[in-house]
């Protein structure tokens, strides 16, 4: 069989969400696809579910590993895939049963290295669209065009990735990060790929407020990695800002520097991101900051309290973004209040 989509699977402890997952794979239109589930040391009942689908579908291959992270498992897929094009799916998601059939047809027919779709946000009780991407994407279908450089969120699973393509630019994940991974495959991919194309009408429904979801929850080592991946990112856009337009490279750099300082703010009331942590942290962020091409003062159309961080000053910075916390909760209750 000529396998048109490999679909990469890390599997780690979700049993709970794990056969619906697999249910919308085994039932997608397009046949001619492999289903790789990369068991990255489950110790639930995953490896159970995995081994009982893959003796009723030949499409499912599951490779086993110790646990390695998120990261580390997309990459052991990857060495795995044959098929023309790559595509990613978290195992507590799932996709709509035409997803890869959509994708993939866009893709061929345009000569796209990558071809992307939107996502539902699945809450327990509820969906609702991701109207920024679903927007863009609507609006470059019906304008018979491509997506920018820069219209797209950081995800890598609303799309699949030509095969070749990533393998003649050397595009994988960088092992040693288990969070924020896609944070520098997506840019990579979208800034060095000849074209991406935008696919409606088809959706990935992503789980929100998933228990085990490496998505779920702020924590200190997860901000250290996220600043790690937003660095990795920013060095790529320095070494290639040269051969793209400056507005392309300050909009995804600005991006870069958003993220740190969001995670920053939400960093702030969790108990061990101390004083020792905060200056370790800020220092990482001044060199991100003190590395952009562009204007400096640019960074100030993201928060005010960046002009500190602008001139080394990390604790005025931290008072700054406490006091504009405290701020909005102080009227967060406010508007809780008058709703009553």
């Amino acid at each position: 069989m000529n396998i048109k989509v490999s679909i990469i699977v890390p599997v780690y402890n979700v049993e709970k969400y794990l056969r619906e997952c697999l249910d919308s794979l085994v039932c997608q239109t397009l046949q001619e696809i492999e289903i790789i589930c990369v068991d990255d040391g489950s110790c639930d009942n995953s490896s159970n579910i995995l081994s009982d689908y893959a003796q009723k579908d030949s499409r499912i291959i599951v490779h086993r590993q110790e646990n390695q992270g998120l990261a580390a498992a997309r990459n052991s897929g990857l060495k795995l895939a044959k098929g023309e094009y790559i595509g990613f799916l978290d195992s507590d998601d799932y996709v709509d049963n035409d997803f890869f059939e959509k994708l993939y047809k866009e893709a061929l027919s345009n000569n796209a290295d990558i071809a992307r779709a939107s996502y539902k946000y699945h809450y327990p009780d509820y969906e609702k669209n991701e109207n920024y991407l679903d927007s863009i994407i609507k609006k470059r279908k019906k304008e018979k065009k491509p997506l920018g450089i820069n219209e797209h969120t950081v995800v890598v699973w609303n799309a699949i990735y030509k095969k070749k393509f990533l393998e003649n630019n050397g595009i994988m994940y960088f092992d040693n990060l288990r969070s924020t991974e896609d944070v520098s495959f997506t840019a990579r991919a979208t800034f060095i790929a000849n074209k991406t194309v935008p696919v409606s009408d088809t959706y990935l429904h992503y789980r929100k407020n998933v228990e085990n979801s490496i998505s779920n929850s702020i924590s200190v080592n997860k901000a250290f990695m996220n600043i790690q991946a937003n660095e990795i990112t920013t060095d790529f856009l320095n070494k290639i800002c040269e051969t793209v337009r400056f507005k392309e490279y300050k909009t995804a750099y600005m991006r870069c520097v958003w993220r740190c300082n969001s995670i920053f703010k939400q960093c702030t009331n969790l108990l061990d991101f101390n004083t020792e942590n905060q200056e370790k942290y800020l220092k990482q962020y001044i060199k991100i900051i003190q590395k952009y091409k562009g204007s400096k003062k640019d960074f100030l159309t993201i928060d005010f309290g960046l002009y500190f961080l602008l001139n080394n000053d990390m604790q005025n910075y931290t008072n700054v973004i406490k006091g504009m916390l405290k701020i909005k909760s102080l009227l967060h209750k406010k508007d809780t209040k008058c709703q009553k």
